[in-house]
This record gives structure tokens, sequence and C-alpha cells, in this order.
């Protein structure tokens, strides 16, 4: 659900610079708890591509065998049923919220890491419930007076989401060397996608 988050203690860096994996992970490293449960509120909806980036990294974390992952592919948390899910999480868990956000032309294909809530709708000047200890962002559409005027590729959503995960699923599990599953078969099951999106969304990034 396309967000944008307000400026506090925030680090970004575009997910195709050679060093991106290694920079994210030594944010994540940083700001993850090590002595708290985390649920990882993955935000958006599986039945527009744009806002598709949320859902497809909890469908990665889920089946990389992270726990208490809400919002994954045909079960998405969004704008209807936001309030329900968030009002359920254990009030003692440290939340990441993940969601895809609008921005600077510039700032296309960027990966943000910052402290604080997420403020999902926010890009698209929808009032939704403010949530998150950390908040996740891929900048994958250009916002101007309010308005979303371009949107980034589907492969450019795909590869931010699988960059992420793999980042959260080896900072958890403490793995060693980085080895990048961008050309890795693909896992999750065709019929979770909604139809028409399968082809584009991995046409070219296998």
């Amino acid at each position: 659900m396309l967000g944008m988050k307000k400026k506090d203690e925030e680090f970004a860096v575009d997910y195709r610079e050679k060093n991106a994996y290694i920079k994210i992970a030594k944010n994540l490293k940083k700001t993850l708890p090590g002595n708290k449960e985390i649920t990882f509120l993955c935000i958006g909806t599986d039945r527009v591509l744009i806002d598709i980036f949320g859902p497809l990294v909890g469908t990665l974390l889920k089946e990389s065998g992270i726990k208490n992952v809400l919002g994954v592919i045909g079960q998405p948390v969004h704008a209807v049923n936001l309030s329900g899910v968030v009002c359920k999480i254990p009030q003692d868990h440290f939340i990441v919220a993940v969601d895809a956000m609008a921005g600077k032309a510039e700032n296309l294909g960027k990966l943000k890491i910052r402290k604080g809530k997420c403020y999902p709708g926010s890009g698209v000047n929808k009032k939704l419930v403010s949530i998150g200890d950390l908040s996740i962002s891929l900048n994958v559409a250009v916002e101007y007076r309010g308005k979303l005027h371009l949107s980034a590729s589907p492969q450019l959503i795909w590869c931010g989401a699988k960059l992420i995960a793999d980042v959260i699923v080896r900072t958890i599990h403490g793995a060693g060397e980085y080895r990048p599953f961008f050309n890795r078969p693909v896992t999750i099951s065709q019929q979770l996608i909604p139809q028409g999106y399968w082809q584009v969304l991995f046409k070219q990034v296998h």
C-alpha cells in the first residue's frame, strides 16, 4: 500500500548497487532486536502490480521459514483489513512494516529502512493506521502533487523483494557468506499469483 515515510533515522540504498546487500545487512543487524519476538507486517495487495512488493516479501519470508509473517500472496494485508490485523499483533512484539512507497523519480529502486512507524497509504492520500517499530520500503512509483505519475518495472519490484527477503532471512538465521538467490528457481506457487501477473513478474528474472 503505497506510503511515504517521514524522515527520521533513515537508511537508503539502490538495491542495484554492487554492495547493496552488505549495506542493508549491516543496517538490519544493528536495528533488528535480538531479544524480542519480531512480527513482519507486509502491507499491500496482490491484485495491483504496483502494490505487490509487500506480499512478495511476505511470501518469500514465510517460505524461508521466518515466523510471525503477516501479509502474503493470497492473504494480503491492505487498506480493508489493516486495522483488524494490527490489533491482533501481541503488544510485546517488535513490528517490522514492509511496504511499497512513492517518491521522487531519482529514487525509483531505492530500498529504505527507517526506525519508527510506517504510514501506509500516505503516498496516495489515504489516512490509515500508522504501524511499526521499523519500516522497510521500496520506492516503486513517482509521486507529484499527490498523484502517481510513473511506476517501476515488474522486474525492479520482484528483484527488490527477493533481495530484502534474502537479507532478512540471513540476518535472522545468522547465515554465513552471501549467495544471492536472484537466479535460483522460483518456489512461489504459480497458483498464488493473480492471473496475468506470473508471466510479467518472472519472464525476465529467472
